[in-house]
């Protein structure tokens, strides 16, 4: 499975806007993030049996969304999309997700097919990846504008002992249908 991009028809008017988010029956959890401009959240990952299928939505801003492959074989290719709201993308499991708000309050949904796991979660260094580095320095101009928890701070590098076997990522067949 690779990610996929969809998009769903955004309704405005001058009250705001509507859009719905396709889902499918398997997910287990949704989640609801806000961030401020420059906010960098990620590269996040659970591995083994409690890896996650992701579904992220922007629902208002904008974000600058990245994926790090870390199967075998694909090790370290990186995604990037900007995203606004209304767009979608699905990120299969094996992969790491981080994403930039490019815009103060800039809300994404995103929906998980296992629970949170803290003791499989790895936090990935961004600097770590040079497509995730140079994509985020070109947009903030300098590390010291991001804003990052002390957990994405203490990231640790991505290096091939990160790099997954893809047998067990089969389990369910997610797909964002528009």
């Amino acid at each position: 499975m690779m990610p996929a991009l969809g998009k769903s028809p955004v309704m405005k008017d001058d009250r705001g806007l509507f859009f719905p988010l396709k889902l499918d029956g398997s997910w287990v959890q949704s989640n609801i993030s806000v961030s401020k401009r420059w906010t960098f959240r990620g590269l996040h990952h659970q591995r083994g049996e409690t890896a996650q299928t992701k579904q992220i939505s922007v629902l208002t801003g904008s974000i600058l969304d990245f994926l790090v492959d870390l199967r075998t074989g694909h090790f370290q290719e990186a995604y990037f999309f900007k995203l606004y709201p209304g767009d979608q993308i699905l990120i299969p499991k094996g992969f790491a997700h981080g994403f930039l708000a490019l815009e103060d309050d800039s809300m994404i949904q995103y929906v998980v097919d296992n629970p949170y796991s803290p003791s499989t979660e790895i936090s990935f260094d961004w600097k770590s990846n040079e497509t995730v580095k140079e994509l985020i320095l070109a947009e903030v101009g300098s590390a010291d504008n991001l804003r990052m928890s002390e957990k994405d701070m203490a990231g640790v590098p991505i290096t091939p002992i990160y790099a997954e076997d893809v047998a067990y990522y089969n389990k369910t067949n997610h797909s964002v249908q528009l």
